[in-house]
């Protein structure tokens, strides 16, 4: 989510929209790894462009990846700027297996916006433990990143 959020963070403070090439040395451990990133007016907009997309919607519906890191950043210039990062974790079958990056060869001609999404005060250590996070259900893709999009927008 961090990295996710910082590159929607450094596209909205130069509202452009770019693939970030260092993903694949932040994101440890992977096996696979992708990303969507655009903007627009809102995070249904947003999804609605990465849908329509082939390149972008097979990153959402890739069942290889099986974890997922977004941000999204109101930018000053009143766009939604989106970053999604695909990993592919677990372990791997031969210790010689290779990494691969997947990016679409064409930039998506409709402009995305991302929203920030802020974590809460850590609490104190008198209190219980945190609950484990919530896992989204990677049955349905479509609908778990569109859900997620949407629930990011709503965080102040």
């Amino acid at each position: 989510m961090s990295i996710a959020h910082r590159h929607s963070r450094d596209m909205a403070a130069r509202h452009r929209v770019y693939h970030d090439s260092s993903y694949q040395y932040q994101v440890s451990g992977w096996q696979s790894l992708a990303d969507n990133v655009g903007r627009g007016g809102s995070a249904d907009q947003v999804h609605r462009a990465f849908m329509n997309s082939s390149e972008h919607r097979s990153h959402i519906l890739d069942r290889r990846f099986n974890q997922i890191g977004t941000g999204a950043v109101r930018g000053s210039d009143g766009y939604l700027y989106v970053t999604e990062v695909f990993a592919q974790r677990g372990r791997v079958s031969a210790p010689s297996a290779t990494r691969t990056v997947r990016r679409p060869s064409v930039r998506p001609s409709v402009r995305h916006r991302a929203v920030v999404r802020r974590r809460r005060p850590a609490r104190s250590r008198a209190k219980a433990a945190a609950p484990a996070p919530r896992v989204l259900d990677l049955r349905e893709p479509d609908r778990s990143v569109g859900l997620l999009l949407r629930l990011i927008e709503l965080d102040p």
